[in-house]
């Protein structure tokens, strides 16, 4: 099934009803709040909707509210967050089905969330150069008295 390029309304929502799983679940992503992305220096504003994520209701009734993504319904395209339910006509307590677009994120924690692709810079490694990481390794042997090491690694990487 092709993307749809129409942007008549009727055709849009029958693709939102009737559209591939694998299509629809690109549509449910949660935006990461603009604190944390200054916080985090993070380049991306959104990223895909996660069971445990930590998220806090922009829009509607619930706004303000707090809590944890339980479950993502990738047909009704709707996230449900623990903490937020109503009572249903027979008494039992059920979550609240909530869009996407009216939440965002607020946990620091992202990276365990992502799958393939770290979001933020790990703070233990610094940024070097290789040729930085190179000349400091050569300096290093060279104080240890290996200077035979020191040239024979360096034709091998010559070599190269």
């Amino acid at each position: 099934m092709r993307r749809v390029t129409s942007s008549k309304p009727r055709k849009q929502r029958k693709f939102l009803k009737r559209g591939y799983l694998h299509l629809l679940r690109k549509n449910l992503v949660l935006h990461i709040s603009k604190k944390l992305r200054e916080k985090l220096q993070l380049k991306e504003k959104r990223i895909l909707a996660k069971s445990g994520l930590k998220v806090r209701v922009v829009k509607g009734k619930n706004k303000g509210r707090e809590g944890s993504v339980a479950r993502v319904s990738i047909k009704k395209q709707k996230i449900y967050i623990e903490g937020l339910s109503h009572r249903n006509a027979r008494g039992r307590e059920k979550l609240v089905a909530i869009s996407p677009y009216n939440v965002e994120i607020i946990d620091e924690k992202i990276n365990d969330f992502i799958k393939g692709k770290k979001l933020v810079r790990d703070s233990t490694k610094p940024l070097k150069d290789n040729q930085e990481q190179a000349q400091e390794q050569l300096a290093v042997q060279a104080n240890q008295g290996n200077v035979s090491n020191v040239v024979e690694s360096q034709a091998n990487k010559n070599l190269k």
